[in-house]
């Protein structure tokens, strides 16, 4: 892509609102494993425990990192090809994921 593909791109991406999520059967099956996971998890435990297919999850949890619910971070330590993206919900996003599937506090 030439630059100004990319420069184009990334001002139309700036300039749009953040949005919220649709709630597809997906989305709430990744966001019930984030919810319930131990810490930091990678895309394919995600994946395998939401039995959604690895394409799907990552597409989910780019949108949900975009619009604040996710946070992720490399893993340290490892060459460049080998390391694994982990992802946790941010304060926000378990707020709104409780709120997107119906659930308190004291379900999770």
């Amino acid at each position: 892509m030439s630059a100004y593909v990319l420069r184009r791109f990334a001002r139309r991406q700036a300039s749009r609102p953040k949005r919220e999520i649709k709630p597809t059967r997906a989305t709430r099956r990744v966001l019930l494993v984030l919810l319930t996971g131990a810490g930091r998890l990678s895309g394919y435990p995600i994946a395998r425990a939401a039995q959604v297919n690895s394409g799907g999850v990552y597409v989910i949890l780019a949108r949900l990192e975009r619009i604040g619910w996710v946070a992720s971070d490399w893993e340290q330590g490892k060459p460049e090809g080998e390391r694994r993206r982990f992802y946790q919900l941010t304060r926000y996003g378990r707020a709104k994921a409780l709120e997107m599937l119906g659930l308190d506090n004291g379900h999770v």
